[in-house]
């Protein structure tokens, strides 16, 4: 099953294999397999509990419109090691696909050093922006990768 996700730059397909972003305005798409992303970071924390899935305050995600329910809910995605995504094969493709490829940040480890390699990029998840309910999402992030804890210091 495929998940798409309208962002208001294009959009976002996550599949079996990984996570496709089809920018607006540009031919090319990125295609990120499981096994580079490193963790995904939902904002609200999510926990699965008694074949639920609940936020940190308890409010049910199983719901078809659980997005309704809180506020916001944003997913960060951190790449093992951003220089492996491919912006194109030709320089006018490569800035192209650099100025239409969401914002990456780079890490700092947890000994305050910089992370050369990992990456994080984010999405608002809205209330009409799925084709599916949140859950499905959920799941399915669940059985290809892992949810890890990303710190902000916005």
């Amino acid at each position: 099953m495929e998940i798409k996700h309208k962002i208001s730059n294009g959009w976002v397909y996550y599949s079996e294999y990984g996570i496709t972003i089809k920018p607006l305005f540009y031919w090319n798409t990125f295609f990120i397999p499981w096994a580079e992303i490193d963790f995904v970071s939902p904002i609200p924390a999510v926990h699965f509990e008694n074949g639920e899935w609940l936020t940190f305050e308890k409010n049910n995600l199983m719901a078809d419109n659980a997005l309704k329910s809180i506020k916001f809910f944003v997913l960060d995605i951190v790449v093992k090691d951003y220089r492996q995504l491919k912006y194109g094969n030709n320089f006018i493709e490569k800035v192209l696909g650099y100025c239409f490829f969401p914002i990456t940040q780079s890490l700092i480890n947890a000994n305050d050093k910089p992370d050369l390699k990992k990456a994080s990029f984010s999405y608002q998840i809205k209330k009409k922006s799925l084709n599916v309910p949140l859950r499905f999402l959920l799941d399915l992030i669940q059985n290809k990768n892992k949810y890890g804890l990303l710190g902000h210091f916005d």
